[in-house]
């Protein structure tokens, strides 16, 4: 039994009474990268990758995996070059703020990651695991409202828990084994949910163009990517039938009150709860939304999305689909948006930031049979759907499952909970 000792640090609790508790700052130098002269500009001197901060945030934590862009300037006096071997903790972003990475080879780095170079006597893949740990959440505060930033002071002054430098490699050799065998279970998991959602868009694509009916007399459509249609069928623009409402740039409050209403961000559209929500007030009805509204998003990463609404106002880079026709049922609308979301998010607008091309989607065709057929099939994919999305949540369940595995064992090893063997 090995013998433990009080760390005297709360969130860490005890650690084997042969470990020690230090600063970041006494076990790694400290730096950070540099602002390139222009967003617009990149660089390079021939042999070193830039690193993408973005990448290190949102990837490396999770597949420990280095991401990297061609470059193409050889303007680089200002930026910093970092070792292997250095650990990078991402600092800006509520999303991405305490993830970590690992550099395998010499690269730059921008100024929203920490840059950690392990000193001797610290193996830098157990500072990577460490800082891993539920144990080092406590860092991912700040202050600025959404926008949470970490300062490199308060990095530098966390604890950490130091066993010595061969057990560190031990620890880190073993959960770089038992963290690859989860991966792997993980990622057959995830082959199967996406064969899953395969199956979902491929059923929807057939039942929207084809019907229920596999007697029914076909014609072509005249639409390459529609293909033959029911013959007693109809193609029309979307534009015969809807309408959209776009969103408004309104003042946010800084505390709601009862007349004010939730503001639809796409975030908040995605996820059951979020962390932070915006509140206006409305003066114009259009810009109100109920959870029987189908929405479409704008402006950004995900344009030409649609999403179902909630009980709020639009957000600028959100629009509503009003249906100004009884001829489509907004269910059956539902179902045709996997198809036009595909050429929506293919021909955006704009040199910057994408923009919904509302001229793509006024025009688009669909499938349109008569409203008693579009009812019977929005009913049956309601039920088809929601039985292959029951397995995918299964599915989803396991993932997590195997994730909370990954982080627990990450937790208690690297805090000395767990004893382990050599791997």
């Amino acid at each position: 039994m090995i013998e433990m000792k009080d760390s005297g640090i709360e969130w860490i609790g005890d650690i084997p009474a042969h470990w020690d508790v230090k600063r970041i700052k006494d076990i790694a130098y400290l730096g950070s990268g540099t602002t390139p002269k222009s967003s617009n500009e990149k660089y390079y001197d021939g042999t070193h990758p830039w690193l993408i901060t973005g990448d290190v945030q949102n990837r490396l934590i999770e597949r420990n995996e280095n991401f990297i862009t061609d470059l193409a300037l050889a303007d680089i006096p200002n930026l910093k070059l970092y070792p292997a071997k250095t650990v990078l903790l991402a600092m800006y972003g509520g999303g991405t703020i305490g993830n970590v990475g690992l550099m395998t080879y010499p690269a730059y780095i921008n100024q929203a990651c920490c840059a950690m170079i392990p000193k001797s006597g610290i193996y830098e893949k157990y500072l990577f695991y460490y800082l891993r740990t539920k144990y080092s959440r406590i860092i991912s505060t700040g202050v600025g409202g959404t926008q949470i930033n970490l300062s490199q002071n308060k990095i530098a002054a966390y604890p950490i828990a130091v066993p010595p430098f061969k057990e560190q490699q031990t620890i880190a050799d073993y959960l770089d084994k038992k963290t690859a065998e989860i991966d792997k279970q993980i990622t057959a998991l995830e082959k199967k949910s996406d064969a899953y959602q395969r199956l979902k868009r491929s059923l929807i694509s057939e039942v929207v163009t084809r019907g229920l009916n596999p007697t029914a007399e076909l014609k072509d459509s005249g639409i390459e990517w529609i293909g033959e249609i029911p013959e007693h069928w109809e193609i029309d623009r979307v534009k015969s039938f809807a309408k959209t409402i776009k969103g408004k740039s309104c003042d946010y409050l800084s505390d709601p009150t009862t007349d004010c209403y939730q503001v639809l961000s796409v975030e908040s559209l995605r996820q059951d709860e979020c962390q932070f929500y915006d509140y206006v007030k409305v003066d114009d009805d259009s810009q109100i939304c109920s959870p029987d509204d189908i929405v479409v998003i704008w402006d950004g990463a995900g344009v030409g999305e649609f999403l179902r609404a909630k009980n709020g106002a639009l957000s600028s880079t959100i629009a509503k689909v009003k249906f100004t026709s009884k001829k489509v049922l907004p269910k059956y609308f539902w179902y045709w948006r996997y198809k036009i979301e595909y050429r929506l998010k293919s021909i955006p607008t704009g040199m910057g930031i994408p923009h919904l091309n509302p001229n793509l989607l006024n025009n688009y065709k669909i499938a349109i049979p008569p409203l008693v057929e579009q009812q019977a099939i929005a009913d049956y994919l309601d039920k088809k759907t929601a039985e292959i999305d029951s397995n995918i949540s299964a599915i989803s369940s396991k993932i997590d499952a195997y994730k909370r595995l990954k982080q627990s064992l990450i937790d208690e090893v690297v805090t000395g909970k767990r004893r382990i063997e050599k791997a």
